[in-house]
């Protein structure tokens, strides 16, 4: 099964709760009971200023020489 872990969270969710790539990222190695989800539900009501991408974040870091 193919799925692209950047089809926003639904396609997330389902590509990091796929068992090769748990393995590869050494997660759940407890095998837990239910399936990895995000922490959008908890910070999406309380953290109101989070960039919607790295991106500008990388450029400041590289304008400034952090590599």
């Amino acid at each position: 099964m193919k799925i692209s872990p950047w089809r926003g969270i639904i396609g997330g969710l389902q590509y990091f709760n796929l068992p090769d790539v748990q393995k590869a990222f050494h997660a759940n190695i407890t095998n837990l009971s239910y399936p990895w989800k995000t922490c959008i539900d908890f910070f999406g009501g309380y953290w109101t200023d989070f960039p919607l991408s790295v991106l500008l974040i990388y450029k400041e870091f590289i304008a400034v020489g952090l590599r």
